[in-house]
C-alpha cells in the first residue's frame, strides 16, 4: 500500500473502531455506561457491534472487507468496527467507506423534526497515524442527520449540502 493509501486507511480506521452509535430520546448521558450491554431506557437503536456482526448497519463501500468487526482495539465491550479505505476504493462517486442505518424507517420515525435525539460514537486515532500533508486535511467522519435527499419525503428534487457535523484532521500551512 502506498504511503498516501496508508494515511487514508489510518484515517478511515478511526471512524468506528471504538464502538457504535445510536439514538436516544432522553437527555444525553453524562458518561459512557460501564458495560457495553448496560440497559438504557429510551434507546431505539444501539449499533455497538457487540453481536460480533454489522447487524443493523448497511455497508456502502467498494470492497466487502473495507468494514469488518474486530476484537481489538475496542473502547469497551468485546467488539468494534474497523473501517479501511484504500486509494481507488470508489463507492458511489468518491473514495469512501460508509455505514448507514440498515432500517432507515427508524431514522425517519425517531429523528422527526421537533424531536430531541442524541447520538454518540467513539473515534480511535492510531499511534502510527501520519498527519496529512501540509496545507491539507482529511475527513475522518461525517454525520448525516436525515435520509439521502432523493428519499426525503416531499422533496421535489435532490437537495445537497454539507453534513451538519464533519470531523477532520488538518495540517495548516
Amino acid at each position: 500500500m502506498r504511503e498516501s493509501a496508508i494515511v487514508r486507511a489510518a484515517l478511515a480506521a478511526l471512524v468506528l473502531l471504538a464502538g457504535g452509535c445510536g439514538g436516544q430520546e432522553e437527555n444525553a448521558p453524562k458518561a459512557a455506561p460501564e458495560a457495553a450491554s448496560a440497559p438504557r431506557t429510551g434507546v431505539w437503536f444501539n449499533g455497538d457491534f457487540e453481536s460480533g456482526t454489522l447487524g443493523g448497519w448497511a455497508r456502502d463501500s467498494a470492497r466487502r472487507d473495507s468494514i469488518v468487526v474486530v476484537e481489538e482495539p475496542v473502547r469497551r465491550g468485546r467488539f468494534a468496527a474497523r473501517v479501511n479505505l484504500e486509494t481507488g476504493d470508489v463507492a458511489a462517486d468518491k473514495e469512501r467507506v460508509e455505514l448507514k442505518l440498515g432500517d432507515r424507517s427508524l431514522e425517519r420515525e425517531r429523528a422527526a423534526n421537533g424531536r430531541e435525539v442524541w447520538y454518540g460514537w467513539s473515534l480511535f486515532v492510531p499511534a502510527a497515524f501520519e498527519d496529512p500533508p501540509e496545507g491539507t486535511f482529511q475527513i475522518v467522519a461525517q454525520w448525516h442527520h436525515r435520509p439521502p435527499p432523493a428519499r426525503r419525503e416531499g422533496a421535489s428534487a435532490p437537495v445537497s449540502g454539507a453534513p451538519p457535523l464533519t470531523l477532520y484532521l488538518a495540517r495548516p500551512t
